[in-house]
């Protein structure tokens, strides 16, 4: 059921390089959600090294998109005493990117490539 659906809704793949400050987002996500009710979709994915992959099957429908990020200082840090907390990261972006975020369109039998520094 869900591979028909995603031939219905004519998935694109898509994937991107993000970046923070000119040096890659180590550990993130990157979410597109879309704009109006013609555009069903909405999908988070990891960001990783600076890389983020999203699959055809998994993909969004072309159109329009309001995207957010977020980017961590770190992976959290578990102690070596284990009576202690781990250490949670830190979002190191600001609310321009996490809460406002931009827009992006996907296209329909292009590539879908973004690379985007974030400034």
């Amino acid at each position: 059921m869900i591979a028909g659906c995603s031939k219905s809704l004519n998935r694109q793949e898509l994937s991107g390089e993000i970046s923070w400050k000119g040096k890659p987002v180590l550990i993130g996500s990157i979410t597109f959600v879309g704009e109006d009710d013609k555009n069903p979709t909405t999908i988070s994915a990891e960001i990783k090294d600076g890389i983020f992959t999203v699959p055809k099957e998994n993909g969004l429908v072309p159109g329009n998109y309001k995207v957010r990020f977020s980017a961590l200082d770190r992976i959290a840090i578990a102690p070596a005493d284990t009576t202690l907390p781990a250490i949670p990261p830190k979002e190191i972006l600001p609310e321009k990117h996490t809460v406002q975020g931009m827009n992006l369109s996907i296209k329909d039998g292009e590539k879908n490539f973004f690379k985007l520094n974030l400034d």
